[in-house]
């Protein structure tokens, strides 16, 4: 109980969410440093150790928010085969550079990876990172949002939800045929790493 003059009462509330399983990918994952500075290019190398994982890279940003920056795509994670290292955002990404936050030296950030032993939505738990920092803030889910939608699968609707584990076909523009996943997450099937990294103004 608080007490003091200036003593202030809070109630909190949570909710505690059990994630993986026995069929939860085995995950790696990695940063190239601990520090970054501006202009530093920002990628994380994962690995799954059997099977097959589909992946989605999360930036934690310090202000609490969370943006993608791995896959470009939001529709359809990266597919990652077992002994197979990957580098996130990859080649057909655009590449993310870190940067502090405005006013102040250094700042505490994470890469959040996904991994999921069935295809999501990556879109579905955060926005993909804006071109300019300030867009990112706006723009970012919060990572209580963030959290939240990953424990509960994804926040899908209802009409999503009743289609779970089904594929759909749809035509790309230069008429090959490909696959969008509409299935939600499984939290008893995903691995997160959590990779903390500070992020530094250059001063």
């Amino acid at each position: 109980m608080a007490t003091g003059p200036n003593a202030a009462a809070r109630r909190l509330q949570a909710r505690v969410a059990r994630i993986g399983g026995p069929e939860a990918p085995e995950l790696t994952a990695v940063l190239e440093r601990a520090v970054y500075r501006p202009g530093d290019a920002l990628r994380v190398r994962a690995s799954v150790a059997r099977g097959r994982a589909f992946l989605a890279v999360y930036v934690w940003q310090a202000d609490g928010g969370v943006v993608r920056i791995a896959p470009l795509d939001g529709r359809t994670p990266v597919t990652v085969e077992a002994g197979v290292r990957v580098d996130l955002p990859g080649p057909d990404d655009a590449e993310v550079t870190a940067a502090a936050m405005s006013g102040v030296l250094e700042s505490l950030e994470a890469v959040v990876v996904v991994a999921s032993a069935v295809p999501f939505a990556p879109d579905r738990l955060a926005p993909l990172l804006e071109q300019s920092p300030d867009a990112s803030l706006h723009a970012a889910a919060s990572s209580g949002a963030f959290l939240d939608r990953v424990s509960s699968g994804g926040n899908q609707t209802d009409e999503t939800r009743a289609s779970a584990n089904a594929w759909r076909k749809s035509a790309d523009p230069d008429g090959l045929t490909r696959l969008i996943f509409t299935t939600s997450l499984d939290r008893s099937r995903i691995s997160l790493a959590i990779l903390p990294y500070r992020a530094g103004s250059g001063e």
